[in-house]
């Protein structure tokens, strides 16, 4: 990765071109990127330090993450990221070195590969209705390129970041009417 991270770098450094259009485009790119990745991880630490003091007081945790950059997208931390290295690659581009968006492709594939991983891992680690919610999550909202609208047929998910309660109808997840 860090080679694929180095190649758009060595390509800037090396050349005295003066800034033009595509570094514009490159630095949209990149400030885009880093943005969206620090919302999405600053939500994501929120909601696993809420489960983590309900888990403390006894509380049930919630389902699944969902809310803000998480609706639109089951991983817009690691879209935030590629963007940000889709950026780098440009400014690559504005040099005349296009080839050295090799370096994001590597990274990207690299990040989707990750993804995969953390997609299994999640699943294998909850079990009745969080387990549900998060199937439903993956039915309604794409892993990676965001949308405003759900992904699934008929599913929504949006809410389902209640507490697993046991009991309270309120609390279990909704279900589409194929029943998953």
């Amino acid at each position: 990765m860090l080679i694929g991270i180095s190649l758009p770098a060595y390509s800037v450094h090396r050349n005295d071109t003066p800034l033009g259009v595509w570094d514009g485009a490159a630095l949209l790119l990149c400030v885009s990127g880093l943005s969206l990745a620090y919302v999405a991880d600053t939500q994501l630490y929120h909601y696993m330090k809420e489960n983590e003091t309900r888990g403390e007081r006894g509380e049930s945790k919630l389902m699944v993450l969902d809310t803000g950059v998480w609706r639109y997208s089951r991983h817009p931390n690691y879209v935030g990221e590629t963007t940000w290295w889709l950026g780098f690659g440009v400014f690559a581009v504005a040099v005349g070195e296009w080839y050295m968006l090799g370096g994001w492709v590597l990274n990207t594939g690299v990040l989707l590969h990750v993804t995969a991983l953390t997609e299994e891992r999640m699943r294998a680690n909850r079990s009745g209705e969080r387990l549900e919610a998060f199937r439903a999550y993956q039915e309604a909202t794409p892993c990676w390129v965001p949308t405003p609208w759900p992904a699934g047929k008929g599913s929504n998910t949006r809410g389902r970041n209640k507490a697993v309660t046991g009991g309270d109808e309120a609390s279990k997840p909704m279900l589409n009417k194929n029943g998953a």
